[in-house]
Formats: C-alpha cells, sequence, structure tokens
C-alpha cells in the first residue's frame, strides 16, 4: 500500500462571476506591465490551480485570461507573437478545459454551450463590461 493516497477531485461548483471579475481586475492591474507581465500572471495563476485545486482559483484565471484575449485588439505589438498566441481565445479556453476535466469535471459538460467554458469568451466578458 502506498503512503500517498489517492485524493477525490473537490464537488463540482457553478461557474462564480464574482471570480471571473476578479480575474479581469487582475487582468487591467496586469497591463501596465505589457502582454509580457500578463502572461506571467496566466501562467503563475494556472500553476497555483495545479498545486491547489479550488473551483475559484481556476474561474478566476479563466477571467484573466478572457479579459487579456478580449484586451488584444487587431494590432500586435512587435516581438509579442509568443504572448499573442499565449492569449488566443482558443489557447485560454484549452488550459481552462484541461484544469477543469483534470479536477473532475466532464468534458462534455465543459463544453456543452450553457456550461463553463463558453461563459468565459471574450465575447461573453464584453457583455458584462
Amino acid at each position: 500500500m502506498s503512503a500517498v493516497s489517492a485524493q477525490t477531485p473537490p464537488p463540482v461548483k457553478p461557474l462564480s462571476s464574482k471570480d471571473v471579475r476578479r480575474g479581469d481586475t487582475r487582468m487591467a492591474i496586469a497591463a501596465r506591465e505589457d502582454l509580457a507581465g500578463e502572461m506571467i500572471y496566466s501562467q503563475n495563476c494556472y500553476d497555483v490551480v495545479g498545486r491547489g485545486f479550488s473551483w475559484g482559483k481556476l474561474d478566476e484565471c479563466g477571467g484573466f485570461d478572457a479579459a487579456a484575449s478580449l484586451a488584444l485588439g487587431d494590432e500586435v505589438p512587435p516581438g509579442a507573437g509568443k504572448e499573442v498566441a499565449w492569449f488566443e481565445s482558443e489557447a485560454g479556453a484549452g488550459r481552462y478545459l484541461k484544469a477543469a476535466t483534470a479536477a473532475g469535471l466532464d468534458a462534455d459538460a465543459a463544453t456543452s454551450g450553457s456550461q463553463r467554458s463558453s461563459r468565459l469568451s471574450p465575447r461573453a466578458i464584453r457583455r458584462r463590461m
């Protein structure tokens, strides 16, 4: 028998608008550091989720990425290709879904129109603003 026992994932909680807004607020602060600073914040946010999962923190990370994707606009700063690719909406949704399904959310439920990932799209974030 192993000294480390398997951990059961936390129960799935509904998407938290409060946590999504917290991510959006943190994006506004991180934007002062340019795209590289935003990317570092996003990476650190998902690192925290990986070390000690919580649905609220995941929603914050997803809200941050969706707000950053929305803020990109059409003009890409020179030399920021890596950062722009990080915040493309499909890349952000992929990170979010990977973490959510690792925590026990059914992949079909995560991707259906009324569920978590669609409510974190940049278009959905824009409607809340």
